[in-house]
């Protein structure tokens, strides 16, 4: 790995990390303020950051080009979204997140939102992609028939 790629790693591991290991601490006071708990414990805090560079990690190597140069952002999200649900769930259980094994429609709720969120993700890459698209398309034309109009100005010169 050269010193460029491991630099943009390095830096999307702590921008991951951050925003991953903020939201998550948001989201536990929250709900320990809902549920009436007066306190986080240390070991849970370790847990949760650890967590989050597993994930921080699984979505760098998924995203950069360090694993997949030429691979799209539809295969790239179909991936991360298999590996980190697995890794999710494994760590959930063993946070104690997850105590028992869990009915049939709490596995149904749970894979029906992220299936919900993956077709969100792909939706709008899609529009953007095709928004994207269409912009590219038409400055193509303009500088097309800019430079078709070029010789003919030239020739008038002379």
């Amino acid at each position: 790995m050269n010193r460029e790629k491991l630099k943009t790693f390095l830096l999307w591991m702590r921008n991951g990390i951050c925003i991953s290991f903020t939201w998550l601490i948001a989201l536990l006071l929250l709900r320990n303020t809902v549920a009436g708990i007066e306190g986080i414990s240390t070991l849970f805090l370790w847990q949760l950051l650890l967590f989050v560079i597993g994930g921080a990690l699984i979505f760098t190597l998924l995203f950069s080009s360090i694993l997949f140069r030429r691979a799209g952002f539809v295969p790239r999200l179909t991936a991360f979204l298999l590996l980190f649900g697995i890794y999710e769930s494994i760590c959930f259980y063993q946070f104690g997140l997850f105590q028992k094994q869990g009915s049939l429609l709490q596995w149904m709720i749970f894979a029906g939102i992220i299936l919900v969120l993956y077709i969100l993700s792909v939706g709008i890459f899609l529009i953007c992609r095709e928004k994207k698209g269409a912009e590219y398309t038409a400055a193509l034309k303009q500088y097309q028939q800019e430079q078709m109009k070029q010789p003919e100005m030239e020739g008038e010169k002379e």
